[in-house]
């Protein structure tokens, strides 16, 4: 399948160091890390760990970021099937003493109108505010579309692509296809205001047809 191998060969690229961190009072913030965008996207997803090390609880109430428009927080569920997406207005809890992971599939940050699409290597300056530690600046190193986003001090992967609902084994992933054409589409172009249903996904040796729905319409796509 060698036009289908030269697509995902250029998403699944990995980088192989660890994102900056940061704190602020009793928080931490590690790994932050956001995708890389196709060209004329105008929307990011970005990802980090928030750990609480004081006595009391805190809250992420906002974010911000030179590069976007805004910065909204977002939580991702499935529902009868359709993975959707909805804005966490209330902002993200941090209790006493836990780690929050904002990672894909879950609650994360998302980048909105993004004048300059993010590029793999790039270093993107954010700013998080907390309900009681205050505000931080955050450094956001730009992975890859799609896999791995860095990879550990322990030489294993972090952030996956993996999602909820889609029955999908990260490991597994690259041996099927249709797994990988599908995740890689909701990667790219699913939003929280126009879900997006990837379905059929038809694989014939160098060629693959994927379906989508999206928005009320219906898109054929050829890889």
């Amino acid at each position: 399948m060698a036009k289908y191998a030269v697509l995902l060969a250029g998403l699944f690229l990995s980088t192989s160091t660890l994102a900056h961190e940061a704190s602020i009072g009793s928080i931490s913030i590690e790994r932050p890390a956001v995708r890389a965008m196709v060209p004329g996207a105008k929307v990011g997803g970005g990802y980090l760990t928030i750990r609480n090390n004081g006595t009391q609880a805190d809250k992420l109430v906002s974010a911000s970021a030179d590069r976007a428009r805004s910065v909204q927080m977002h939580e991702m569920s499935t529902s009868n099937g359709i993975m959707v997406m909805r804005e966490m207005k209330g902002g993200i809890d941090v209790p006493v003493g836990q780690t929050v992971d904002l990672q894909p599939g879950g609650s994360h940050l998302t980048f909105m109108d993004v004048q300059q699409p993010f590029k793999q290597g790039e270093e993107i300056k954010a700013t998080l505010t907390f309900e009681r530690a205050g505000s931080v600046d955050v450094i956001f190193d730009v992975g890859p579309i799609a896999g791995p986003l860095y990879v550990g001090r322990d030489g294993s992967d972090h952030t996956s692509m993996e999602m909820p609902g889609m029955d999908m084994d990260a490991k597994a992933a690259p041996d099927d296809p249709s797994q990988s054409i599908r995740a890689t589409l909701k990667i790219m172009f699913d939003r929280p205001e126009k879900p997006l249903v990837v379905e059929p996904v038809v694989v014939q040796g160098d060629l693959a047809i994927a379906g989508w729905q999206q928005d009320g319409r219906v898109v054929g796509l050829f890889l």
